[in-house]
């Protein structure tokens, strides 16, 4: 069923549910941003309803606004907070997202030319100094000169903050009864990115056990970290939860928060992520680093 097929049939019963009147909502921003994204021409947004109007006006969901009890307008409510909490948090996540492939690049960069050093030294006999830990170079995402250790206790930082945010929208995302799909989260499709399985060589093929057991042992190394973060950061984000739902009498189920710290944890672990290399040469700096931190 289509998205204007689907909205009629919920606009159709008149009164609705708390849950259903965000689903409308949700269905008609959606439809709105693939019909812009499937034209070239580069569009003012504030003009983006004369070239793509909306599915149902607000005139109309304004009519269809009718619940059955007083409860329930507070519910829609809180659906509507946690919604739009969502969204501005997905949004805010591009920034971290784009740093942290930024610094990935940087990590990457500092390697080569540290072999690259290391091979020239070697070629003209000069003693070698230092390990790459130590080496230096030209941070363009902090603007000065860096070792290539505090390039990646920068990552981890940004990491850390991208974690953190992906463990909120995705709370929100379970008291919403996964009103928003996994794949239209911006958060996650940056962490993807980050963690791409990477493919087999020809030489890992045939040593296939081996490369099975490397990538056993980065799964280990990224299980810990993501479970550290989010254990530290979920009750917190729940303790926000609860005083903006009792602000309004409402609150959370009894076993919401062992239950929405599961399905985090389920979500990003289905998307068969595994560590990139820099972060499982720097697992040790992360762990020194950052434990007192978060």
């Amino acid at each position: 069923m289509d998205k204007k097929s689907l909205i009629e049939k919920i606009a159709s019963k008149r009164i609705l549910k708390p849950y259903e009147a965000i689903l409308i909502q949700h269905l008609n921003h959606k439809d709105q941003i693939e019909r812009a994204s499937q034209i070239k021409t580069r569009i003012n947004p504030y003009l983006a309803e004369d070239y793509f109007p909306p599915l149902i006006t607000e005139e109309q969901l304004k009519d269809l606004l009718t619940f059955r009890s007083e409860l329930e307008g507070q519910a829609y409510d809180n659906y509507k907070w946690a919604a739009n909490l969502l969204s501005n948090f997905d949004a805010g996540s591009v920034e971290f997202g784009y740093k942290g492939i930024a610094l990935i690049n940087e990590l990457r960069h500092f390697r080569s030319e540290s072999v690259i050093n290391l091979l020239v030294k070697s070629r003209n006999n000069e003693p070698v100094v230092g390990t790459l830990s130590d080496y230096v170079e030209y941070s363009y995402v902090n603007q000065k000169r860096m070792t290539y250790s505090e390039v990646l206790v920068s990552f981890f930082s940004t990491f850390h903050f991208l974690i953190m945010t992906i463990d909120d929208i995705l709370t929100l995302n379970y008291y919403l009864d996964g009103l928003f799909g996994i794949s239209d989260l911006r958060c996650l499709q940056f962490l993807k990115i980050w963690f791409t399985e990477p493919e087999l060589s020809p030489e890992e093929k045939e040593e296939e056990e081996l490369f099975k057991s490397r990538m056993d042992e980065n799964h280990a190394c990224y299980d810990k970290i993501f479970s550290l973060i989010i254990d530290q950061n979920h009750p917190e984000f729940i303790k926000l939860m609860k005083q903006e739902l009792e602000s309004s009498n409402f609150s959370l189920l009894q076993y919401f928060e062992e239950n929405s710290i599961n399905y985090v944890k389920k979500t990003i672990k289905d998307l068969n992520l595994v560590h990139i290399h820099s972060m499982c040469l720097g697992k040790d700096n992360f762990n020194k680093n950052n434990e007192n931190n978060l």
